[in-house]
C-alpha cells in the first residue's frame, strides 16, 4: 500500500489539473478527492482486513 500512497500524490495534482483546466471548476476536483478517500477505504476494510497485534516473547537462553 505504500506504493499507492506515493503513486496517488502524484497522480493526483495531474488529475486535479486536467480537471480544473477543462471545466473550470472546483466542483469534479472535490469529487475527485473524496471518491479517492472512499476507494482508500474501501480496500483498507477489504483488502487488508483486521490488524493482530504480533507478540514477542522471550527466547529460554
Amino acid at each position: 500500500f505504500n506504493m499507492c500512497g506515493n503513486m496517488a500524490s502524484i497522480v493526483t495534482p495531474l488529475v486535479i489539473g486536467v480537471i480544473l483546466a477543462n471545466t473550470q471548476s472546483f466542483d469534479f476536483a472535490i469529487l475527485y478527492v473524496g471518491s479517492m478517500g472512499l476507494i482508500g477505504l474501501i480496500s483498507y476494510l477489504f483488502i487488508v482486513g483486521p490488524l493482530d497485534r504480533i507478540t514477542l516473547t522471550s527466547s529460554a537462553a
